[in-house]
């Protein structure tokens, strides 16, 4: 019987240590593990597959290694030099204060990661590296030396700053760090520093006994209010942030309203409600941080939804016609839904596509000019610009006709495109929902051979 309960404490210790550790790292559960862990790499893979708009290669993973190692080493320092403080609240969750794991088993962790974070910090370019640097300097110092965590305005602002950096290092893995980088950098840290007051205003009760914080400082209303203001102006920053990176109007009684102007405004209330009733009510003051969590990620949760499933139904590239056919008719109809920052950021038709390298394409600018090019072992030759006052946002029917070096283009019943050019004279018609827009739509296709194609 000795043997059988001795056998069980073993059992039970090993399974309490293992928590502990699990704990450690913030994975005891499935809110830990959303929060620290699955943000960071929907954060990243949305700026590569929406921002850059280059196919994910082997610098993408072990840049999404590099933020999890890095995002692991801020936790565990920071429970590493809070032990102590840490001690003195009945509730943490803090295992080396609670007794479970040893200083020493900390230390080495913390160094483990430290190392693992350098190791894939010097994988990747130059050009993201050093923000990793600085990263992992300010998880440092945010707990010791400078500690910032307990410096009013500090602590909020390192929040901030680490926030967007994940964003920063994913950016600039692709491309040069530019205005878009900078303005969606600064939407990330106002977020970052958002949540952090009001999670100093939910802890205000201890922090005030035992440590000093911006909402120590200010007081739970005034924390608040500074909430609420650094909303304010996060949401124009947002507004022209997105418009940067695309366009998508909606028509709103005859005209046309960027996307964004429509959507934002009600999401933001419905995120902000916790505060207003916080700042009106002292008796949820306590309880602001939860609500307003829940309703950021649940926007947040649908808008990433939304975006994943519109780019997995648009990036297929789908084929018609075959390639051995020279004379054949296209028609179609086509619209742009969403379209990216350039004026030539619209829905493409791709015909007599042998690939990426050869091909012709039509497309409809923002600015009703119609452009046909060709693609010649991947050097384009402009071959005509029509100015229509058509626009790309309206469905609109295409007509292109293929007989020898002949291309005609029809939109809408109208002849804009009467050329001849006999660069590339077999291929099929290629269309995919992604290409320079972010999302196009097309319907109605019918590809055909004429009389004399075969």
């Amino acid at each position: 019987m000795t043997e059988k309960v001795s056998l069980r404490s073993k059992k039970y210790c090993r399974a309490s240590r293992v928590f502990a550790f699990l704990r450690l790292l913030r994975i005891t559960g499935i809110r830990d593990f959303f929060l620290h862990y699955v943000i960071i790499i929907v954060v990243l893979a949305a700026i590569i597959a929406s921002i850059s708009l280059q196919e994910i290669d082997g610098k993408f993973p072990i840049l999404v290694a590099f933020s999890i190692s890095s995002a692991l080493f801020s936790c565990v320092i920071n429970d590493l030099y809070d032990a102590e403080l840490d001690e003195l609240d009945p509730e943490t969750r803090n295992p080396l204060a609670r007794g479970e794991i040893s200083r020493r088993t900390v230390a080495s962790i913390v160094l483990m990661l430290l190392a693992t974070s350098a190791f894939l910090l010097a994988l990747l370019p130059s050009r993201s590296a050093p923000w990793g640097v600085v990263g992992l300097v300010l998880s440092f110092t945010y707990s010791y030396g400078i500690r910032a965590k307990m410096r009013p305005f500090l602590d909020v602002a390192y929040h901030g700053i680490l926030f967007a950096f994940p964003f920063i290092m994913g950016y600039t893995l692709y491309k040069p760090f530019d205005k878009i980088c900078l303005l969606v950098s600064i939407a990330i840290g106002i977020g970052g520093t958002v949540s952090e007051l009001l999670q100093e205003v939910r802890d205000y009760d201890f922090d005030k006994a035992f440590g000093k914080t911006t909402a120590v400082l200010l007081g739970k209303k005034k924390s608040l209010a500074l909430s609420l203001g650094l909303i304010i102006i996060w949401i124009p920053i947002v507004v022209i942030a997105s418009g940067s990176l695309f366009f998508f109007p909606l028509t709103l009684f005859f005209f046309r309203v960027p996307f964004q102007f429509l959507v934002l405004p009600p999401l933001s209330l419905f995120v902000l409600e916790p505060i207003f009733r916080g700042i009106m009510v002292e008796a949820h003051q306590t309880v602001v941080y939860d609500g307003f969590k829940k309703r950021a990620l649940a926007v947040f949760i649908i808008l990433v939804s939304s975006s994943a499933t519109v780019f997995a139904y648009s990036s297929t590239k789908n084929y018609y016609g075959d390639f051995d056919w020279e004379n054949y008719v296209v028609r179609l109809d086509a619209r742009t839904l969403i379209a990216g920052p350039e004026s030539w950021s619209v829905a493409f038709v791709r015909f007599r596509y042998r690939d990426e390298a050869n091909h012709y394409y039509l497309l409809l600018y923002k600015n009703g000019i119609l452009e046909l090019t060709k693609v010649v072992s991947s050097e384009k030759t402009f071959l005509n610009f029509v100015e229509t006052d058509l626009s790309p946002f309206d469905w609109h029917s295409f007509e292109i006709i293929l007989e020898g070096p002949s291309i005609r283009v029809l939109v809408d019943g109208v002849l804009y495109v009467d050329i001849k050019d006999d660069s590339s004279s077999k291929g099929v018609v290629c269309l995919s929902g992604i290409c320079s827009a972010r999302l196009a739509f097309f319907k109605g296709v019918e590809v055909y051979p004429s009389s004399s194609t075969l």
